[in-house]
């Protein structure tokens, strides 16, 4: 099986990128980085209080059979 690489359409579309707009790109991937992880450790860090509340809630509710003297 041969692999034939299309040289010629690659140097074409390579010629035909603008510096600034990947200057500008390379830019813009830094903040959005930063936000889109900021995001998430935010959801991560009110996903894991509002586990730790739930469990405290249920561990704090009274079983059957607990609290009876027995």
């Amino acid at each position: 099986m041969v692999l034939s690489v299309p040289v010629e359409q690659i140097s074409t579309q390579a010629r035909q990128a603008d510096p600034v707009r990947v200057l500008l790109t390379l830019i813009a991937v830094i903040p959005f980085i930063v936000g889109w992880s900021a995001g998430k450790a935010w959801l991560a860090l009110a996903w894991l209080c509002t586990a730790v509340r739930v469990g405290w809630q249920q561990a704090r509710q009274e079983r059957p059979g607990e609290g009876e003297g027995g």
